[in-house]
């Protein structure tokens, strides 16, 4: 069942694994936790990578060797 906030017992798995299959240890965030973008300021072509620390995006990172889950273009 998906849920919008990931329970903070899987975020901790999930930045173990990455730790451990990546050898990528994930910084905490500071205390901005949500960042309100105003669409005047995407243009075509900008790129965002997103990370979820859901589990199903450590496998994709480990997957592809890449430091976020999924990714978009405007």
């Amino acid at each position: 069942m998906w849920q919008p906030q990931v329970p903070e017992y899987m975020e901790k798995a999930t930045l173990e694994f990455l730790s451990w299959a990546l050898n990528w240890d994930m910084p905490p965030r500071g205390e901005i936790q949500n960042v309100d973008l105003d669409e005047s300021t995407i243009h075509s072509g900008d790129y965002f990578a997103i990370t979820r620390l859901d589990g199903l995006g450590a496998l994709i990172m480990y997957g592809t060797g890449s430091h976020s889950g999924h990714t978009v273009m405007a």
